[in-house]
């Protein structure tokens, strides 16, 4: 009888073993489970386009062809570059490259050599805080003199006066000199009318309009002050929900 007992006791150790389900490991005390790596992209450069502020770049990838734009570096066809954070643009036109490129990435971190980034981690769509987006270089200042529009205010009085005008609605005329269309899900338009504010001459709208480089626009929109729309796009003064009452 005893040696029974015990033969059943020594069954059921062993099944207790086998049923008891395996922990998961977790890290070391002190130690923390790393980052996955960043993916970096890149490839090589098949086209080479200089202008005097960027160098656009068609590169071969692995999952096809793409166009990047980096910040002008001495670049050739036949060389590799290879980058992790970037930011696409889509209907982008490159006016000094001579081309609008259906969808273009804007790297923040070009590199020819690939081991550059040996161990980095974080995320591929992290951007510097003071990224600027290249929507928002600067647009040469033209030789303008548009009328003020009746009720309305200039370019000048809407930096000049950016606090008083804060959120509430204003008419602009002016003449079109930059439109980045379908960007973020609106289009960007870019206006001079001859009058300045110190260095700002030149007014960013944002609209559902698309109106033509060229054209002297009668708009109505309402003033944002300090704006961040993220992915570098940062405004001091900017007209949003802009809507184009006459073109000429």
């Amino acid at each position: 009888m005893y040696k029974t007992i015990l033969a059943l006791a020594a069954i059921l150790i062993i099944f207790s073993g086998c049923s008891k389900k395996e922990e998961p490991k977790t890290p070391e005390a002190g130690k923390e489970a790393s980052a996955p790596a960043v993916p970096v992209r890149g490839g090589k450069i098949l086209e080479v386009i200089q202008t005097s502020s960027y160098s656009y770049l068609r590169v071969e990838e692995e999952a096809g062809e793409v166009w990047l734009a980096v910040q002008k570096m001495d670049v050739k066809e036949g060389e590799n570059i290879y980058f992790t954070q970037s930011m696409e643009m889509k209907n982008f036109e490159g006016k000094e490259a001579g081309k609008t490129f259906e969808s273009i990435l804007f790297v923040n971190d070009p590199s020819k050599d690939k081991a550059s980034f040996g161990g980095q981690v974080g995320s591929p769509a992290d951007l510097p805080a003071d990224f600027k987006h290249p929507e928002q270089a600067g647009v040469p200042k033209e030789d303008v003199k548009v009328e003020k529009a009746a009720g309305g205010v200039t370019v000048s009085e809407v930096f000049a006066k950016k606090t008083e005008l804060k959120d509430k609605k204003v008419k602009i005329r002016g003449k079109v000199t930059k439109v980045n269309a379908g960007i973020m899900n609106t289009n960007w338009i870019h206006i001079q009318d001859g009058t300045a504010s110190g260095n700002e001459y030149d007014l960013t709208l944002t609209s559902a309009d698309v109106p033509t480089v060229g054209q002297i626009i009668l708009i109505e929109g309402k003033v944002s002050v300090g704006k961040d729309f993220g992915a570098g796009y940062k405004y001091d003064v900017i007209v949003e929900e802009a809507k184009i009452l006459e073109k000429k």
